[in-house]
């Protein structure tokens, strides 16, 4: 029940990551970035 929950919370942490990302490309702030890969993974893709 406990390794549920957690996982229900990192999935909510996910999202919202997620969701910045996508707000950020569609705010005023991100129309320099374009033509790139942006990576939402939590650091995975970073070695």
């Amino acid at each position: 029940m406990l390794l549920h929950r957690a996982a229900e919370a990192i999935d909510a942490a996910e999202a919202e990551a997620l969701a910045a990302s996508i707000t950020f490309l569609l705010s005023d702030e991100g129309v320099n970035v374009n033509g790139v890969v942006l990576a939402s993974d939590g650091g995975w893709s970073a070695a």
